[in-house]
């Protein structure tokens, strides 16, 4: 099926309408869903909070660091 073809579809044509606008919208920051929870992060979520900085590239430290 050609790309041409596949763009008369109208669902087709909704779906492509929605991933545009999703990949319009300004990226999520990672760090605010672990923030101001607990006094001290469990480790478990320590490690999960450190993905996004690993992908990132380790751009930036979080709140809570130690």
């Amino acid at each position: 099926m050609s790309g041409s073809s596949c763009l008369g579809n109208p669902l087709l044509r909704s779906v492509a309408a929605a991933i545009r606008e999703a990949e319009s919208l300004p990226a999520v920051q990672a760090e605010p869903m672990f923030e101001g929870e607990y006094a001290r992060l469990p480790w478990h979520l320590a490690g999960q909070r450190s993905e996004p900085r690993a992908i990132l590239g380790g751009r930036a430290a979080l709140p809570g660091d130690d």
